[in-house]
């Protein structure tokens, strides 16, 4: 159960919108590490903070055409920021997507070509734009200040021989002891030049964008363990991926402007199973966990905040929500006072549904919802075959070729990893039906609604749609 008592600081610290953005950060416990360290008081970092212009970024590499749920905390971040008057820089790193981050890897990374980076950049954009457009529907303010950036803008000019030479401000021996190089050397795994040199297009972006947008503040993830806390020190860069990326752009930043920066981790956060919420998530149709509709639909998306554990959901309201504080312990202290009735876990999907997919897109979510949950077979064979896949959305929907399958053990296969074995055990369901021999011969005629669809379920509550071709 989540318990929170407010820090008040004096208002001199609360001057600025980046400031009171950073003191925000701080009552949502979302602020894992900074650099330059502040070892003594939680007033150390704003008062540092005072003296930085209300501008701020984060990138996001086009290693996909959709951004996901692990991206999230750091966009309603973001919002927040512009909600306080601040004017957030969302960076697509098509540039540094190209070279390739060595974070998190044991070796080199699959090459991306070229059309396939801009064609993801390009989806990106487009995303962030709706987000943010959705975002400024939701938000009471007046229109949200954001730029949307693409680092190929400035890399697509730079020589070779520029970068050479702007390398100089660089130390070997100091990238060799950021956390994923110094990893991969320790355990002997491969490295490529390309990734090696990633930490210096990071630093290079964060100095572009302090010399065109006077940005000095940069926010991303904390990639390590939780228990490396325990152990870090401040002079040690092998602890946290980012921390020593921060470090390096905080040098070059200095070194080419004389100026301070600051950059604040925020957590990685993990669902009450314990697992990462980010790509390799698992919404309720089982397909991983995306911002887009194409990819995960607003029914998936929706379930998967409507069906987070009581223990974990008051913390993630607090965390991404942008409503302010106070009204968010309202709702927790509702929350905590009625376990069980879904109550932080309703507001976060209908808020987040609505930010991602925007208003239509949380209404579809409800209404597919409300059908599988509290209606029943006859009601979905009601639907016109249209209407029953814009409720389910492409992402939720498996279209099988009658004649492509013989067995329902290759159906389970189709609409789950390894569902064969699962269904075995009599995980699968099929128009509310148990079905358990994935020997047994198919006879589509009858798993047919009359909308030509058949309804499956994994478990308890993890449906999807197969549309017979």
């Amino acid at each position: 159960m989540l318990m929170l008592t407010r820090r008040y600081f004096s208002s001199k610290y609360l001057s600025t919108p980046l400031v009171r953005f950073i003191d925000d950060l701080q009552k949502r416990d979302l602020i894992v590490l900074t650099h330059p360290t502040f070892p003594f008081k939680e007033q150390d970092i704003l008062s540092y903070a005072s003296s930085l212009p209300n501008v701020l970024y984060a990138g996001f590499d086009a290693t996909a055409n959709s951004l996901h749920i692990g991206n999230l905390l750091i966009l309603t971040s973001l919002i927040r920021s512009s909600q306080f008057g601040c004017t957030p820089l969302l960076l697509i790193g098509e540039g540094t997507a190209a070279v390739g981050d060595p974070s998190g890897q044991t070796g080199d990374r699959q090459q991306i070509s070229r059309d396939e980076l801009n064609e993801n950049a390009r989806f990106l954009t487009e995303q962030l734009h709706k987000i943010m457009e959705n975002a400024n529907t939701l938000s009471a303010s007046k229109p949200l200040p954001f730029k949307i950036l693409n680092n190929i803008d400035w890399y697509k000019e730079t020589t070779m021989l520029d970068f050479l030479m702007s390398s100089r401000r660089f130390r070997v021996g100091d990238m060799l002891r950021i956390g994923p190089v110094k990893n991969r050397m320790d355990n002997d795994q491969t490295l490529s030049f390309s990734e090696f040199t990633y930490q210096i297009l990071q630093a290079n972006d964060w100095l572009f964008l302090s010399q065109k947008y006077d940005c000095l503040f940069q926010v991303n993830f904390f990639k390590s363990n939780p228990e490396d806390l325990l152990t870090m020190k401040t002079y040690n860069l092998g602890g946290s991926d980012q921390l020593g990326n921060f470090k390096t752009g905080f040098e070059n930043v200095r070194a080419e402007t004389g100026k301070q920066s600051l950059g604040i981790c925020v957590p990685l956060l993990t669902d009450g199973n314990g697992n990462k919420l980010g790509k390799s998530a698992k919404g309720i149709d089982g397909s991983g966990f995306w911002l887009s509709a194409e990819k995960s639909s607003p029914f998936a998306f929706y379930q998967y905040f409507r069906q987070l554990h009581d223990d974990i959901s008051a913390q993630l309201l607090l965390q991404f929500s942008l409503k302010e504080v106070e009204g968010i312990l309202k709702i927790i202290e509702e929350h905590n006072n009625k376990l069980g009735k879904w109550i932080a876990q309703t507001h976060l999907a209908d808020e987040m549904t609505s930010l991602v997919h925007g208003h239509e897109g949380l209404e579809l979510a409800r209404r597919c919802s409300q059908l599988l949950f509290n209606g029943s077979l006859d009601d979905l064979e009601k639907l016109e075959p249209e209407t029953v896949k814009g409720l389910f959305g492409e992402a939720s929907t498996f279209n099988i070729p009658k004649n492509s399958v013989k067995t329902l053990g290759e159906v389970a296969e189709i609409t789950k990893p390894g569902g064969a074995q699962l269904m075995s055990k009599g995980a699968l369901k099929i128009n509310g039906v148990r079905i358990s021999d994935p020997d047994q011969k198919l006879d589509v005629e009858k798993f047919l609604l009359k909308n030509q669809f058949s309804l499956i379920c994994w478990g308890k509550r993890k449906f999807s749609l197969i549309q017979w071709l």
